[in-house]
């Protein structure tokens, strides 16, 4: 009869595995009877069984050191301080959710103190603590939720028996301060603290303590002591309300919340400088004529904040560790591991196995700047910003240059009137071309505006290494016109649409074959801008492309033969335009533009984008060839809902 182990048993376990690793049997097998024989000895652990027993449902954690097993005789549990909530699931968060820009701004409220300044507002949509990407101390704050009249639609959303399908938990404490973090994660937790104003989700569970305990409870849940007690609970992938109120808090241990402060500080301002924050506000305090001496300040910037970061950090996690009587304090935090959006180290991290060099990791920060500053160039044209005055201009539905000029009535950029902005390659004024460089000069002076507008190019050319390339810096184009074209004709709309998560607010009016491109802000659409796209650019286009057809058949009855490869070539090309433009203001444009299509940014940037491209409008049938870019998932999506009955907008 076997005995049971007492709780003094020593029990001896091999470690053949370490975290994010999948070992082959062979190699679980060297390394099993490596320990046999006394090699490898620091995969052995020795563990009594009362100290298993000491970690709340006594799992199998031999890895952990011995102080750490003490903390959990000696801490108290956090559930015992400050108790985890799970928060709101709709049941249906493509109805219910909205990425913030897709909606009006006047229909939005950021700073509800509690839930009847919510009710009182009048507003629909709310910041929502949906979890998110690793980030700690400040961030992942993209998410809307329609809580409209105390969130009355989910909370009346119910199935066909009548049974409510959404779960609006913990409703009493929507809207309060809190700290939080993502149920799932890549490996690694990270803890954030949230202000006033957000209604939390089950994906992002919280704890609401008060303001001085939060200070200490955020300052302990990001140390490495912290993230080690975890692994007691969660493979790393996981971490659910049950894991994180698990674990122990030190008794009586104050840290240096000047620290804390200090570092949520510096995660906000951080994010402010990212143009999807809703606190965004343009930095133009440092500008410098010169772009590159601009990028450059703001490349250092970046290190030292990073730098300092990484030194609150490792303050923080040293007095912890200190706390819990761990010998050797955590002292290994690389710089790819601070989260902040700025830091190239972690905004850049190679895949596993890869390494950067220095010089690369300045010309990839450069790339995003020029990326940057392209797309808020965009946004000063459409109005969305204004160099005069900082935060969002015009960000509700069917804004008009009216309404800038009510709030900057004299500014340094007067934005365009019909919110198109045609990427015809310098062909009409208010081309995109030709409005980057007007910017560009409005911006930095201009001094040195051809010097300027080459580096941003230079910038915008930046190729990353790869598992078999070495990075090599770009050089100064020759033709920075024609690099600055390709960028906008190619790549601007990639960047875009990965910039804003894949919901776009500016939709490009398209042909086929790509010979016609026009811009639009989506809350500068009206139910006639299909038709000024139409009736200002295209046929205007169409036309001068007939014309230059003429010109050029005419050219060839007289050129010489050395000229005239050149006009075959540029004829071939105009012809090939105008049986694209020509046939997509037939099949497109023009029955777009006689539907007058009305959209509801309350609706999202999927709903609404169908309707424009296909011109979804009552029971008319859709168009067969998209107006618009085609967005991935778009149209499939869009199908999915209706014919599952599941549609929630009106056509």
């Amino acid at each position: 009869m076997n005995t049971p182990p007492s709780e003094r048993t020593e029990i001896q376990f091999i470690h053949l595995a370490d975290r994010a690793e999948t070992p082959s049997d062979e190699m679980r097998t060297g390394r099993f009877f490596d320990a046999l024989k006394g090699k490898n000895r620091d995969r052995v652990y020795q563990k009594r069984v009362d100290d298993l027993e000491a970690i709340p449902g006594s799992p199998i954690v031999y890895w952990l050191p011995d102080a750490l097993l003490d903390a959990f005789r000696n801490g108290t549990p956090l559930g015992e301080i400050a108790s985890p909530r799970q928060g709101l699931a709709t049941a249906d968060n493509d109805r219910f959710l909205r990425l913030w820009w897709e909606v009006g701004q006047a229909n939005s409220y950021l700073h509800a103190k509690d839930k009847q300044d919510a009710i009182d507002s009048g507003k629909k949509w709310f910041p929502h603590n949906k979890g998110g990407s690793f980030r700690k101390w400040y961030g992942n704050q993209d998410y809307v939720v329609n809580w409209e009249n105390d969130g009355e639609e989910i909370i009346n959303f119910v199935d066909e028996a009548g049974e409510q399908r959404s779960r609006p938990q913990n409703t009493e404490f929507y809207f309060k301060p809190c700290i939080s973090w993502s149920d799932v994660s890549s490996g690694t937790i990270a803890f954030r603290a949230y202000p006033e104003g957000y209604v939390f989700d089950a994906a992002g569970p919280s704890i609401f303590p008060d303001r001085e305990e939060q200070l200490t409870l955020i300052s302990f849940l990001n140390s490495g002591v912290a993230s080690e007690l975890l692994t007691a609970f969660s493979s790393g992938l996981h971490f659910s309300v049950g894991h994180v109120s698990k674990v122990p808090i030190p008794k009586e241990s104050i840290p240096n919340t000047k620290i804390i402060d200090e570092l949520i500080s510096l995660f906000k301002s951080d994010l402010m400088e990212t143009e999807t924050a809703n606190s965004f506000s343009a930095n133009l305090s440092h500008i410098h004529q010169d772009l590159s001496r601009t990028f450059e300040i703001d490349f250092q910037r970046a290190i030292e904040n990073t730098n300092y970061a990484r030194l609150l950090e490792l303050q923080n996690n040293n007095h912890w560790a200190n706390v819990v009587g761990i010998e050797r304090p955590e002292e290994s935090l690389s710089l790819n591991q601070v989260s902040l959006l700025q830091n190239p180290y972690f905004a850049f991290a190679p895949e596993k196995g890869q390494t950067r060099s220095e010089e690369e990791y300045r010309w990839l920060f450069f790339q995003r700047a020029a990326q940057e500053l392209i797309s808020y160039i965009i946004g000063l044209w459409f109005g969305r910003y204004s160099l005069d005055k900082p935060g969002l201009i015009l960000a509700d539905q069917g804004a008009s240059l009216q309404d800038y000029l009510a709030q900057v009535p004299e500014p340094t950029l007067i934005p365009d009137d019909d919110g198109i902005i045609p990427f015809t390659d310098g062909y009409f004024a208010d081309d995109a071309l030709l409005r980057v460089q007007e910017a560009i000069k409005a911006i930095y002076g201009e001094e040195n505006l051809e010097e300027n507008l080459a580096f941003l190019v230079q910038c915008l050319n930046v190729k990353s290494s790869g598992k078999k390339s070495e990075f090599t810096a770009p050089t100064l184009p020759t033709n920075y016109r024609e690099g600055l074209f390709k960028y906008l004709d190619k790549e601007f709309l990639k960047t875009h649409e990965a910039m804003y998560s894949n919901r776009p607010i500016y939709w490009m009016f398209q042909s086929p074959k790509g010979y016609f491109k026009a811009l639009i802000y989506q809350h500068r659409y009206t139910a006639a801008t299909a038709g000024q796209v139409l009736a200002k650019y295209a046929v205007p286009y169409r036309n001068a492309l007939t014309t230059e057809v003429k010109d050029l058949q005419a050219q060839l009855d007289s050129a010489a033969r050395s000229q005239q490869a050149a006009l075959r070539k540029r004829l071939k090309w105009v012809e090939t335009a105008l049986a694209d433009v020509t046939a997509y203001i037939d099949d497109s444009l023009y029955p777009l533009s006689i539907r007058k299509v009305s959209i509801d940014l309350d609706d999202g940037v999927r709903v609404n984008y169908n309707k424009v491209a296909y011109g979804i409008s009552g029971n008319r049938e859709q168009l067969k060839k998209s107006a618009l870019r085609p967005q991935k998932g778009f149209s499939d999506w869009y199908k999915k809902r209706k014919k599952a009955g599941t549609q929630f907008w009106q056509e």
